[in-house]
């Protein structure tokens, strides 16, 4: 039986690996109790998490970084390849320009400070789910600067349509992909689309990463 098309949308599937017991455990109740999403595994350490996500099918995963067992950043490929369909979410104390540049290049999808409140964490979580990136303030504002410093001329990359181009274009001024979306034009399925053929093509994970690349082919 197809479902309703009034029906409401499958909550998104999430994991946690958080070290700290009492921390998890407010974040894992707060998140239950939301209609739209769903906590299927929480862990303390990277190799019990490993092991937890290998049976499950997640849809975004939220991991601190200083585990006891692991990097969290060391973590993320590992995560990926479990669940490739999933985006990864640092939730973490540090706030320095090598903690998130090490995030992003690893595919990190948003970088959120434990002082976050479980609202922003939760619409963070929406955001990322949507294709979409997710930062604590601070953090988002460091990445605009970088974004801004790149100059006005737009790049090109040859291997990507002019609507992927135009696409990466407008995310890398750091907006939505819903905004990005109506800014070329186009809906929001079609743009969820445009990234899944970028991220094939460009050989990434994460839209950070392939904003990062397409930055780094500008005009001279």
């Amino acid at each position: 039986m197809n479902p309703s098309p009034n029906a409401a949308p499958a909550p998104i599937r999430l994991a946690l690996i958080e070290d700290s017991v009492a921390y998890a455990a407010e974040l894992t109740t707060f998140l239950n109790q939301l209609p739209d999403m769903g906590v299927l595994g929480a862990y303390t350490e990277a190799k019990a998490a490993l092991a937890g996500l290998a049976k499950l099918t997640v849809d975004v995963v939220i991991s601190d970084i200083g585990l006891p067992d692991c990097s969290g950043i060391e973590l993320i490929p590992k995560i990926r390849a479990l669940q490739p369909q999933a985006e990864v979410m640092m939730l973490t104390v540090f706030e320095n320009d090598e903690v998130i540049n090490q995030a992003l290049e690893m595919g990190a999808s948003g970088f959120l400070l434990k002082r976050s409140s479980p609202e922003e964490i939760a619409a963070s979580l929406r955001r990322v789910h949507q294709g979409g990136v997710a930062f604590s303030d601070t953090i988002a504002q460091r990445i605009l600067t970088f974004f801004r410093e790149r100059g006005e001329r737009r790049p090109y990359l040859p291997a990507l349509t002019p609507q992927e181009n135009r696409l990466l274009g407008a995310l890398s001024d750091g907006v939505s992909l819903k905004v990005a979306a109506g800014q070329i034009g186009v809906t929001y399925e079609s743009a969820r689309t445009y990234t899944r053929s970028i991220y094939r093509k460009m050989a990434v994970n994460s839209m950070v990463q392939a904003v990062r690349l397409y930055l780094q082919h500008r005009p001279d």
